[in-house]
């Protein structure tokens, strides 16, 4: 088994406990992610929604993996909306 291999195990092990864990969050959240996003992939926001049913997600929609540049006005509004609950 290589290296590399072994890392890869690994990390999907670490992983997979900490997603166990999400349900134990409590507090407000708002997940935010870019549609074109090729390092988190749209099914990533849907399994976490999913995992998260009490917190808040918003996908923008011209945006990959910065939303926060790409859409800036629309990432603070989000943000500030989001904030001011």
């Amino acid at each position: 088994m290589s290296l590399s291999s072994m890392w890869v195990g690994i990390t999907t092990h670490k992983m997979s406990q900490q997603r166990e864990q999400l349900p134990q969050i409590s507090v407000p959240m708002l997940r935010l992610y870019g549609r074109l996003d090729g390092l988190v992939p749209i099914k990533v926001a849907k399994d976490l929604g999913a995992a998260l049913p009490h917190t808040e997600q918003y996908i923008f929609t011209q945006s990959s993996h910065a939303p926060f540049m790409t859409e800036a006005n629309a990432f603070c509004s989000e943000l500030i909306s989001f904030a001011q609950k």
